[in-house]
């Protein structure tokens, strides 16, 4: 004798087709969830916010000089090779934790870099801190460099 547990076929089958939906909702919703969270996410990483923690600077191509003061003396280079070798700032830069809150550093003792590429100008400050060297992007953030590049630009001048 068949028992009967109170539900005909019918019901069975609605039961799964409502359960079917349901979870066809909650897919649907992680997924709305996932393109609201992930995609500006995304957006983020790929947008240089820090991405490769190297200081971004203008192609080297596009600098048509670059004027270095210090110590209250200002000298401008245009010798393509001595630009290369000032990019490599960039290249081996480390974005640090610190940031870069002002218009100069906390610090009296710096190199302003000024990179001209055309009608604009892009200025970076160097300067020594204890045993590191850092350069600073004003309001961008501060990179720790290599003391041979320091060093390069403060006795080319």
């Amino acid at each position: 004798m068949p028992v009967d547990c109170g539900m005909n076929g019918e019901e069975d089958m609605a039961e799964v087709k409502m359960e079917k939906n349901q979870k066809a909702n909650l897919k649907r919703s992680l997924k709305k969830m996932c393109r609201a969270v992930g995609v500006p996410l995304a957006v983020l990483a790929l947008s240089g916010c820090g991405s490769d923690g190297k200081m971004s600077i203008p192609e080297v191509e596009k600098i048509d000089s670059v004027i270095v003061t210090a110590e209250e003396k200002t000298v401008t280079h245009e010798d393509r090779e001595w630009i290369e070798k000032l990019s490599q700032t960039a290249v081996h830069s480390e974005l640090t934790s610190r940031k870069s809150v002002n218009d100069t550093p906390v610090t009296d003792d710096y190199i302003k870099v000024e990179l001209i590429t055309g009608k604009d100008s892009d200025t970076i400050y160097m300067y020594k801190a204890g045993s590191s060297y850092y350069a600073e992007r004003p309001y961008e953030g501060i990179y720790k460099i290599e003391g041979d590049l320091y060093d390069f630009v403060l006795d080319e001048e």
